[in-house]
């Protein structure tokens, strides 16, 4: 039997990094209130690795973070979001303080300054009908700052006063490839698992998923 991808949908609210938050779609002060000395330490130092094109005035958004990983299910979701939305850009992060560079790109026998990976944030207004969205797009993840990076994303976040965050990763699971992919929804507190029954996304059993697709 094949290994196949098992595509998982990780929704609000995220307590990695959000310690203490037990439900969804809590009150900003709630999420405020929430963070550790830790994470509010790490959000003041990073303040200048995030340009910001625009200061839109959004209505009560969610964020979907998306970086490389297994089936580039992350990627997938999030690209065909950004084609089918109008989504504007919002800013990006100075990827040079996250990434170091792994070699030159040669050009007519001249070598060019090094590329880093894009991290670029974007967003979507719904015209008042529902919650705009804020979308992070990463083109890679970093080898040794993962955590500061997924840190400084959930600082914009907190700056437009997100109220769910979700992310999206796959897992290698045991099945006959005639068998059909199955989503599978986690959240980060038994009462935010709740809503996974509704979409029929909860699912018994352990996972363990690796990278800022999880780790956010």
């Amino acid at each position: 039997t094949p290994r196949k991808a098992l595509s998982l949908l990780s929704i609000p609210t995220h307590r990695p990094l959000w310690k203490g938050i037990k439900g969804i779609g809590l009150p900003n002060k709630n999420l405020r209130d929430s963070f550790s000395s830790v994470t509010r330490r790490g959000c003041s130092e990073m303040k200048g690795l995030v340009k910001l094109y625009a200061r839109p005035k959004l209505n009560s958004p969610n964020m979907l973070a998306a970086w490389p990983g297994i089936g580039n299910v992350a990627l997938i979701v999030a690209t065909y979001l950004l084609r089918k939305l109008n989504f504007k850009e919002l800013g990006e992060v100075d990827a040079a303080y996250f990434f170091d560079p792994i070699g030159v790109v040669v050009k007519d026998n001249l070598i060019e300054a090094p590329q880093f990976p894009q991290n670029r944030f974007y967003y979507w207004q719904s015209d008042g009908k529902g919650h705009d969205i804020i979308l992070f797009l990463g083109e890679a993840q970093p080898a040794t700052k993962g955590y500061e990076l997924a840190k400084c994303v959930l600082d914009v976040g907190m700056d437009f006063q997100i109220e769910r965050v979700y992310t999206c990763a796959a897992a290698l699971t045991r099945m006959h490839h005639t068998e059909p992919p199955e989503v599978w929804g986690v959240a980060t507190s038994k009462e935010a698992t709740n809503s996974l029954k509704e979409y029929e996304l909860d699912r018994k059993g352990n996972l363990h998923f690796a990278g800022l697709n999880g780790l956010l």
